[in-house]
């Protein structure tokens, strides 16, 4: 059984993610523990940065990085000698996702550095019926809601799972806030997503079919710290989750609120 050691504990993301399911096989008595070692530069804060990993068929719920005095690594300990390579994925929000399969056939610790290659923001138009913004929030002083975030990433199990199969539940992605929605403006709002179709890791067909995924769209009242459901595109077929991830959308998008 691998051993995961944070420097902190993890903070809890907004969204409940379910732990991916896989066999596990159990190692010998005598197997020793190596360190795997992800390093940030000193103008990357660890705890923007969300990372899930698979180690020897077993995986990790996403979370956000957090260490100890600041301290700009993190580290994962593992057996020696496991059978198959470690795979790790890592999202900060205006960046691309990055990807590090290792070979842990060895027995030295492997480090690996953290770096962001840019992935431009895209601003979309979205409109919708002032009749679908919740009611809850007239009576508020601060009557904006905050729309946040949350990419939903089949291919990041698709990526885990290869070769061997397996059950994978989710693999969400939290995106932080991307706009805001203010009654008085009619119902018009404008958004800033990730441009996920200039994304080599979301357009890889050996992950999942280019631009899989949706970006669900959240209903957040900052006053009363809730959510208030969420929103997604009128007509949007029964599979989908949200926005779907396209090079260019019509706009204004019309929105309708999912109650």
């Amino acid at each position: 059984m691998f051993i995961v050691r944070l420097l902190a504990t993890s903070a809890t993301i907004l969204f409940s993610l379910v732990t991916c399911c896989f066999a596990q096989d159990s190692p010998g008595p005598a197997a020793k523990v190596r360190r795997i070692v992800i390093q940030f530069p000193d103008n990357v804060d660890p705890s923007t940065v969300w990372i899930r990993y698979l180690i020897n068929r077993r995986g990790s719920r996403g979370e956000f990085i957090q260490t100890e005095n600041h301290a700009h690594e993190y580290v994962i300990l593992s057996n020696e000698h496991q059978k198959e390579p470690a795979k790790i994925v890592l999202y900060r929000p205006g960046c691309k996702f990055t990807i590090f399969e290792l070979d842990l056939s060895g027995g030295s610790d492997i480090e690996r550095r953290f770096t962001c290659d840019p992935l431009p923001g895209k601003k979309l138009r979205g409109v919708i019926a002032t009749a679908e913004i919740p009611r809850s929030i007239y009576s508020q002083r601060e009557k904006r809601l905050d729309l946040l975030g949350h990419f939903d990433a089949p291919w990041i199990c698709s990526y885990f799972l290869q070769p061997n199969g397996g059950s994978c539940l989710s693999s969400g992605v939290p995106l932080g806030m991307l706009g805001t929605l203010d009654p008085a403006d009619g119902g018009n709002f404008e958004i800033t997503i990730p441009d996920f179709s200039r994304d080599p890791a979301v357009q890889n067909p050996r992950f999942a079919r280019p631009n899989s995924g949706d970006i669900t769209i959240v209903l957040h009242d900052k006053k009363i710290g809730a959510q208030l459901g969420l929103i997604m595109p009128e007509g949007s077929p029964p599979e989908r989750r949200g926005l779907a991830i396209q090079p260019e959308y019509s706009e204004p998008v019309l929105f309708t609120r999912v109650h």
